[in-house]
């Protein structure tokens, strides 16, 4: 029914990270036959020049400018500010307005089942930190702005750890067509957002650090131990927490077709009905 004790809780939480774990090693399997399999091609290539006698001097001019160009882009590339650096102070919607103009902060209008069985209706506030994840930050904002999240869903719910949606599938198995570089430290790229409470994180698949797309998560209880670095944290929950601990209070079941008997799947349907930007209300 939802409700969970926090060992029921942290068992949850380790078998997902555990299937997680196994997604990794097939996907580190995979990426050492292409290791070898580039080897292989590479020797085989290199006796081919030898014997023929080909001069290769342009290729490694190239290489050399390739290793320039990317140092540069790392020196332009501005470090992401530390936790204590980011504002995460809460937001009045007294105070802001919605606007069609891209800004840093997003609403969610989202309706849910409470644990009573009651339809209610509720915003979350994201605050977006695009110095922490640009580019994801940059994938998001278009999405909102095209209205991609507008009567989506979130489809998965893990009372005590996150909430997940924004697939157009419903299912989990969607995206926007297009899918974006893993910004966060296992994937070479700096980034200090934290997994706390609160946190809103890109989902991705677990065969790719660079699979994620539209579909994102939520944080309901600190979880730094099991995502930071793994995933491309660039968010945070401004207002509306209490909105986000009621949908993690509906009523679940197992998802339709999922190996995964534990129960993640709402009952009843927790729509994201809109997405929009907020922008301060001035003053007269």
């Amino acid at each position: 029914m939802g409700k969970y004790s926090k060992a029921q809780q942290e068992e949850m939480r380790r078998q997902y990270m555990e299937a997680r774990r196994r997604e990794e090693e097939e996907k580190k399997k995979c990426q050492n036959r292409r290791t070898w399999q580039i080897i292989i091609v590479t020797t085989i290539a290199v006796i081919l020049i030898a014997t023929l006698g080909i001069v290769v001097p342009t290729i490694l001019e190239n290489a050399a400018e390739d290793t320039a160009e990317t140092e540069t882009e790392t020196e332009r590339m501005e470090p992401a500010p530390s936790m204590d650096e980011l504002d995460f102070s809460s937001i009045t919607l007294d105070n802001y307005t919605d606007t069609e103009e891209i800004t840093n902060y997003v609403r969610l209008n989202v309706s849910y089942t409470d644990a009573n069985g009651l339809l209610q209706n509720g915003n979350i506030v994201i605050r977006l930190f695009e110095k922490v994840a640009p580019a994801t930050v940059e994938n998001f904002q278009t999405l909102v702005s095209q209205g991609f999240y507008d009567e989506l869903t979130f489809h998965r719910i893990y009372p005590g750890f996150m909430i997940q949606g924004g697939d157009p599938n419903g299912d989990g198995s969607g995206n926007a067509g297009k899918t974006l570089k893993g910004e966060f430290t296992k994937n070479g790229f700096e980034n200090n957002l934290s997994h706390v409470r609160g946190v809103v994180s890109m989902a991705r698949g677990g065969y790719s650090y660079d699979s994620a797309s539209c579909q994102f998560f939520i944080v309901h209880n600190d979880s730094q131990s099991t995502l930071d670095g793994l995933y491309a944290s660039f968010g945070y929950v401004v207002y509306g927490m209490d909105t986000v601990d009621a949908i993690t209070g509906t009523d679940l079941k197992a998802a339709s077709g999922s190996v995964d008997s534990r129960p993640t799947s709402p009952v009843s349907p927790v729509t994201i009905h809109s997405a929009t930007f907020l922008t301060a209300k001035t003053t007269d």
